[in-house]
């Protein structure tokens, strides 16, 4: 190995030494630990063992809770799909681009089955996997939309992607193009759901 090398791969060391700096127990800083006993060093790991436990405790039971809250949601959002008679429900595609940032990027089929009066959130994934963000879907029984805010096509109707049919269009099913401000450009296929 050159000198060069050598001299590189010792700085990268000393760099990534330097970022790990000693941290105490506690958050005690380091000049109080240097005058602590040796016996209360060691009931401050302790106490901040018991103290990582009970965080790693309490993330994992918010973890469950919201495990439980999407299992609910899901159940729920299944139920209202079933019980929706003839016309409250529609099924989707969008293909095309959105835009991540500062660039549209070509994105993964979105797949949308929503119900009259329901908001839907749908996950917006880049094709290469790179990109992601979340849109929100609902259908009034005439048009449904796609908008990149929670707020809907009510409050910002330049932010959605809209396909708008009769019901004999949502029967046979439609093509639509569609393209809103920074969001989503592309196709958009709807049909009712075949029973």
């Amino acid at each position: 190995m050159g000198r060069g090398r050598m001299q590189w791969l010792a700085i990268g060391l000393m760099v990534t030494l330097a970022g790990c700096a000693a941290r105490y127990p506690l958050g005690i800083p380091e000049d109080e630990w240097e005058q602590l006993s040796p016996e209360a060093r060691m009931e401050a790991r302790q106490a901040q063992a018991e103290l990582d436990r009970e965080r790693a405790e309490a993330r994992r039971e918010a973890a469950e809770a919201r495990r439980a809250e999407a299992e609910a949601e899901a159940l729920r959002l299944s139920e209202q799909r079933r019980q929706a008679p003839p016309g409250a429900r529609v099924q989707c595609l969008v293909e095309g681009e959105a835009r991540f940032g500062s660039r549209w990027a070509p994105i993964q089929t979105l797949a949308i089955d929503v119900v009259d009066g329901v908001q839907l959130e749908v996950p917006i994934r880049s094709l290469d996997g790179r990109y992601h963000t979340t849109g929100y879907a609902e259908f009034d029984g005439v048009t449904v939309s796609v908008c990149d805010r929670q707020a809907g096509a009510v409050r910002s109707p330049g932010r959605c992607v809209n396909t708008a049919a009769t019901q004999g269009q949502f029967l046979r099913g439609t093509l639509q193009r569609v393209e809103a401000d920074r969001f989503i450009r592309g196709r958009m296929f709807c049909e009712y759901p075949r029973w």
